[in-house]
């Protein structure tokens, strides 16, 4: 998981791989959470397919592998199923900050995707509730991330481009190169909504060197 956040995917690919093969026969539960992360892990790298399998075979052996589940939904374009997916599992998570922080991030993206503001905002709530609670750093740039793309989506350009600009920067001094690009592929799409077309080529730019670097593909 670390590797998978710092960006060094082949590695956690390869890792979370050959814990499969040495868990598979002696824990369900810890086999199980390998196939997670190698799903997770699949995503980022853009083989849906391989994804979808290693989510398959989490659900089987008993492990709810979201967000990156429903985060595959609406990377297939079936955003009704990817809010039906998170909803599910944000009953699940009712007490575990950390746990609700991660799906209430994908809860928001998948929402604003789907054209539920009220969901979407609800989401960003708590999470930014849980972000003045907690002193995660990566919890703050998630909160950032939601509030960004949750005004991007009503048309508040200027106030969407200051919380992606604090997600990207969060997500950088985390060490995320894969969020810092997200962040920086929608901090794109603020800056050419308010004409400004060379801050967003520039974004462009580096959310693909970033991409690059890791040899992730945006979802």
């Amino acid at each position: 998981e670390i590797l998978r956040m710092v960006g060094r995917l082949s590695e956690a690919e390869g890792e979370t791989s050959r814990a499969w093969e040495e868990l598979a026969g002696f824990s369900a539960l810890h086999a199980a959470a390998a196939q997670h992360e190698l799903g997770e892990v699949r995503l980022r790298l853009g083989d849906l397919g391989e994804a979808e399998e290693a989510f398959r075979q989490a659900l089987e052996l008993g492990e709810d592998p979201q967000p990156g589940f429903a985060l595959l939904r609406l990377a297939r374009g079936k955003p009704e199923d990817a809010s039906a997916s998170i909803r599910g599992s944000l009953e699940g998570t009712a007490f575990d900050r950390f746990a609700r922080a991660q799906l209430l991030s994908a809860q928001a993206e998948i929402a604003v995707a789907a054209g539920d503001t009220q969901v979407a905002s609800a989401a960003s709530d708590e999470l930014s509730d849980i972000a003045g609670k907690v002193a995660s750093p990566a919890i703050a740039a998630a909160s950032a991330w939601a509030r960004g793309l949750l005004a991007l989506h009503e048309g508040d350009h200027a106030v969407a481009t200051l919380h992606l600009r604090r997600a990207l920067t969060g997500w950088e001094e985390v060490g995320a190169p894969y969020e810092a690009a997200r962040a920086a592929a929608a901090l794109a799409e603020g800056h050419l909504a308010e004409g400004d077309r060379s801050a967003a080529a520039a974004e462009l730019d580096s959310a693909r060197s970033r991409l690059e670097r890791i040899g992730a593909r945006l979802q």
